[in-house]
C-alpha cells in the first residue's frame, strides 16, 4: 500500500470527492445555451440524423455539403425515444424519432473525427413544427428526449442559431485581434454580461490570456464582491500582472481573521466567499513572479493549517507550487521555522523529525546549500525512501557522493556556507 503523509491524504481525499461530485453533477448541469454550442461548434449541419451519423441537408456554420455523411460520437448514448418522461410531458405519447431531421453542432475531437458539442445539447431535433432536444431529468439516470427549452418551434431555432452565429463573429473577431487594448475592447460586452455564465467565463479566460495588460481589466471587474469574483480573481494569476499583487493580498489580509475560528457552515455565504477568494487569491499569487507575491506566500505559510479543511489544503498546495516555481535560498530558514510551528502537519509521526514528503516537496526544488542541514536530518529518518531522496538531493547541491553519513556532509557545508 502507498503511504500518503496526512496534508496529502488530506487532498487526495479532497480530490477523489470533488471529482465525483462534479463528474455526477457534470452530467446533469452540462446544458449550454445554443449561443455557447454555436460558439464551441466549427460545424453546424442540418440534415437526417441516424445513430452515429447524419446525411447532410443544408450546412449552417462550417464546411461541408449538401449530401455529404458526417459521422460523429458523443459522450452519452443517444436515445430516439421522445417524450416518455412522464415528468416532462404527460400527455405526449412516445416517439422514434431516428431518421428525422436535425441540426447537429459539431466540433473535432481529433483531427480527422468529429464529436457532438456540448453532450446533449448539441443536438436538436427538428419533429414536425417541434423542436426536441436532450434533457437529464433523473441524476444519476440517462438523457431523455422532449421538447427543447429555448427553441419550441423550428423558426425559433433558426432565429436562435442566427443570433448566434453573428454573435460568434463578434467574439471571434475580438479574440482574434492582434492588438492588446483592442482585443480587451471588444470583450467587454460579453464581460459586461454576467447572466451568460458560460459566454462570460469563456471571455474571461480568453481576456486573462492576453496577458499582463488584462490586469488592469479584471481588477476593476473584481472590485465589487459578488459570488463569481473568485473566476476573475483566478484570471489575475494567468495573467502574471504584478500590478494585481496588491488586489490579491487585499483578499488575504481580509480572510486573516476567519482563518483560525471559521468552521464550514452552509448558512455562513460571506465567511464560505471570503475563504474561497482566500484560498484563489493564494493560488493566483503563485502564478507571478514579484518580490511581494513570493512575501505572501512564505508568510501564509504558516497560515493555511488553521484555514478550513476544504479551503485549506487547497491554498497549501498552492503555496508550495508557488514556492517551488520561483525558489529563493533565503526560503529554506523559514521553511524551517514554519515546520517548528506545525510539526504534526509535516513529521511523519509527532514526536519525529520535522521533515516528511510534504517539506521534501520544497527542497525537491530548493536545491541550495542553506537545505543542507535540513537535509542532513534526514539521513537517519526510519523511510528509506526519505532517507534516499536526501542523500540524492544532498549529492545535487554538492555536486559529489559524500555517503550516507551526516558528517562529511555537515562538514562540507562548514567550509562552504559563506561561499557564493
Amino acid at each position: 500500500m502507498i503511504w500518503f503523509p496526512r496534508i496529502l491524504q488530506s487532498v487526495f481525499v479532497i480530490f477523489v470527492v470533488m471529482t465525483a461530485v462534479q463528474t455526477a453533477f457534470a452530467r446533469i448541469a452540462t446544458q449550454w445555451p445554443i449561443d455557447y454550442v454555436v460558439l464551441k461548434s466549427e460545424l453546424v449541419v442540418q440534415g437526417r440524423v441516424e445513430k452515429g451519423y447524419v446525411v447532410v441537408e443544408k450546412v449552417i456554420l462550417g464546411q461541408s455539403s449538401p449530401g455529404a455523411r458526417v459521422d460523429f460520437t458523443t459522450f452519452i448514448d443517444l436515445t430516439f425515444i421522445a417524450d416518455c418522461d412522464r415528468t416532462m410531458s404527460a400527455e405526449q405519447p412516445c416517439h422514434d424519432v431516428k431518421g428525422s431531421s436535425g441540426v447537429v453542432f459539431l466540433h473535432r475531437n481529433k483531427p480527422d473525427s468529429w464529436e457532438v458539442t456540448g453532450e446533449g445539447s448539441g443536438l436538436k431535433w427538428l419533429y414536425g413544427e417541434r423542436v426536441l432536444g436532450y434533457y437529464q431529468i433523473m441524476n444519476p439516470g440517462p438523457y431523455g428526449l422532449t421538447q427543447d427549452r429555448q427553441a419550441k418551434i423550428p423558426q425559433d431555432l433558426d432565429r436562435l442559431i442566427s443570433a448566434a452565429i453573428e454573435k460568434r463573429g463578434r467574439y471571434l473577431a475580438a479574440l482574434n485581434n492582434s492588438d492588446p487594448q483592442k482585443r480587451i475592447e471588444g470583450l467587454r460586452p460579453f464581460l459586461a454580461d454576467s447572466q451568460n455564465w458560460l459566454y462570460w467565463r469563456e471571455a474571461v479566460q480568453s481576456l486573462a490570456a492576453t496577458g499582463p495588460v488584462a490586469g488592469k481589466t479584471l481588477r476593476e471587474l473584481a472590485a465589487q464582491p459578488g459570488d463569481r469574483r473568485s473566476t476573475l480573481v483566478a484570471a489575475m494569476g494567468e495573467t502574471r500582472d504584478p500590478d494585481c499583487v496588491p488586489f490579491l493580498n487585499g483578499l488575504i489580509e481580509k480572510a486573516r481573521p476567519t482563518l483560525s475560528d471559521y468552521r464550514f457552515n452552509s448558512t455562513m455565504p460571506e465567511q464560505r466567499r471570503t475563504l474561497n477568494e482566500w484560498q484563489t487569491a493564494l493560488c493566483a499569487l503563485a502564478k507571478i513572479n514579484s518580490p511581494k507575491a513570493h512575501s505572501v506566500l512564505l508568510e501564509s505559510m504558516s497560515e493555511w493549517q488553521s484555514a478550513e479543511e476544504f479551503y485549506g489544503p487547497q491554498a497549501g498546495v498552492c503555496i508550495q507550487q508557488g514556492l517551488n516555481n520561483f525558489p529563493h535560498a533565503e526560503d529554506v530558514a523559514y521553511f524551517q521555522k514554519v515546520y517548528s510551528l506545525y510539526p504534526h502537519w509535516y513529521a511523519w509521526e509527532r514526536s519525529g523529525q520535522w521533515l516528511s514528503w510534504w517539506a521534501m516537496g520544497f527542497l525537491e526544488y530548493h536545491k541550495f546549500k542553506e537545505a543542507i542541514p535540513l537535509l542532513v536530518q534526514q539521513l537517519d529518518h526510519p523511510d528509506a525512501t526519505t532517507r534516499d531522496q536526501a542523500v540524492r538531493l544532498l549529492r545535487e547541491i554538492v555536486g559529489a557522493d559524500l555517503g550516507k553519513s551526516k558528517e562529511p556532509w555537515m562538514s562540507w557545508y562548514n567550509q562552504n556556507q559563506r561561499r557564493n
